[in-house]
């Protein structure tokens, strides 16, 4: 993108009310003596691998002169936002870094600084669709830490059981929760469709080429695409797997998934790797039943994997050391081995990531982070825009409206609607 370009984009995005000006001067916050600053991050610690903690230390002892302290952020994700923005406004012992949702960055730039002349030299270490994934036009303001291709994890066991073999098309996965149904008496399903998940739900359409939003820099206008052919046929498939009852629409979160993913209702689940630590903690008892494999496609052709979720740590405006804080989310972003103990996949480029031992044990002996990288190999480039919250929301009343029999298809039409008006609403030009 030129200059020309990226100063269009910056300014479409100050017109919907997210000032960058704050943002660039980086030399009027750095401090004098020692180098001192906290890292926000929601990673807990997974046993049996080194904690957070140990890793900043392992960080600490190898940058003499930089302390870094880690901060585990409280309450649900999404509180976390208004959280980091209302410490940026105050301006007092402002955290240096914060890890964020990939999909806030363009929502948060009112509280993050400009990185681009610390960050700029670590480009190489990055796949170019995770990088973009902390800027806005040319500016950076962080570096991606953790990816979330989604992926199939399946239950080996039932596969046998009812004669079933990967599937490579949705077609083909729905007439296989065909044979599920029959043969299990109408007790089983072949997946479910996640009713509280709006990023899968995003990752599904964004694995078949969809993206919600564009930026066209010659007429300073977003153009919004949440309702558009790809969802459509997203939409399509799996409303007519849940009219077909061959997948369960269901909360993720909560008791009874777990206990779908234990006693057999759900042959596969469609997720992220960092979930995998959450099936060795939560479904203990189907350990050696569980393995993973690679996602179908509306077309056997396609490879393009979304990503449900990922992660950015950002710089935050008012950061006295930036320099400093790009250096440590580097090391932190590309020591694979330590991000993968805690249950994430790096988002840094790497020919091989090591399987802890226990998730290895947990998936009958599969190096299930093949997989993940594999799915990472063909991630989906996508593009967010500013007042995602509002789409958000928007998204997820209607998802949720889907297990008492609302349309899929509403979920994407109900978020173009929202998008498109909290766009316009903030001044932002909507093609």
């Amino acid at each position: 993108m030129n200059v020309r370009k990226s100063a269009a984009l910056i300014a479409g995005l100050t017109v919907a009310g997210l000032a960058l000006g704050g943002c660039t001067a980086t030399g009027d916050v750095t401090a004098e003596g020692p180098v001192e600053f906290t890292f926000l991050h929601r990673m807990p610690d997974k046993e049996g691998a080194k904690t957070v903690d140990d890793l900043i230390a392992e960080f600490n002892d190898s940058h003499p002169g930089t302390t870094v302290v880690g901060e585990t952020m409280q309450g649900s994700s999404g509180e976390s936002y208004p959280k980091i923005r209302s410490i940026v406004e105050a301006g007092k012992d402002v955290p240096c870094v914060a890890q964020l949702g990939s999909e806030r960055v363009p929502d948060m730039l009112d509280s993050l600084m400009d990185v681009t002349e610390y960050a700029e030299k670590y480009r190489d270490h990055y796949q170019p669709a995770f990088f973009d994934k902390a800027k806005v036009g040319d500016a950076i303001f962080g570096l991606p830490i953790g990816a979330s291709p989604i992926v199939m994890y399946y239950r080996a066991d039932l596969f046998e059981k009812y004669g079933l073999e990967l599937p490579k098309t949705w077609s083909e996965y729905e007439q296989m929760g065909r044979v599920v149904t029959e043969r299990s008496g109408g007790t089983a399903y072949m997946g479910s469709f996640l009713t509280d998940e709006i990023l899968w739900t995003s990752a599904l359409a964004t694995s078949e080429g969809a993206d919600y939003f564009a930026y066209d820099s010659d007429e300073q206008a977003w153009e919004v695409s949440v309702d558009s052919p790809a969802t459509d046929a997203v939409a399509a498939r799996w409303q007519a797997m849940i009219d077909a009852k061959t997948v369960l629409p269901t909360p993720r979160w909560g008791d009874e998934y777990v206990k779908y993913l234990t006693d057999g209702t759900l042959v596969t689940h469609i997720g992220a790797p960092w979930e995998s630590t959450m099936f060795a903690d939560s479904v203990p008892d189907a350990a050696g039943s569980w393995k993973v494999a690679q996602i179908p496609h509306l077309e056997a052709s396609t490879k393009t994997v979304g990503q449900n979720g990922g992660s950015v740590a950002a710089v935050l405006k008012g950061c006295a050391f930036p320099e400093q804080a790009v250096e440590f989310i580097d090391w932190w972003a590309t020591n694979t081995e330590g991000v993968s103990g805690l249950g994430m996949l790096p988002a840094a480029k790497v020919d091989s990531v090591p399987t802890p031992p226990a998730l290895k044990e947990y998936f009958s002996g599969q190096d299930i982070f093949d997989e993940y990288i594999a799915a990472n190999e063909n991630v989906a480039a996508v593009t967010w825009a500013p007042q995602s919250a509002t789409l958000f929301q928007a998204l997820s009343d209607a998802q949720s409206k889907v297990a008492e029999g609302g349309p899929v298809a509403d979920i994407f039409r109900d978020g173009q609607d929202a998008a498109v008006a909290a766009l316009t609403k903030a001044g932002a030009q909507v093609k």
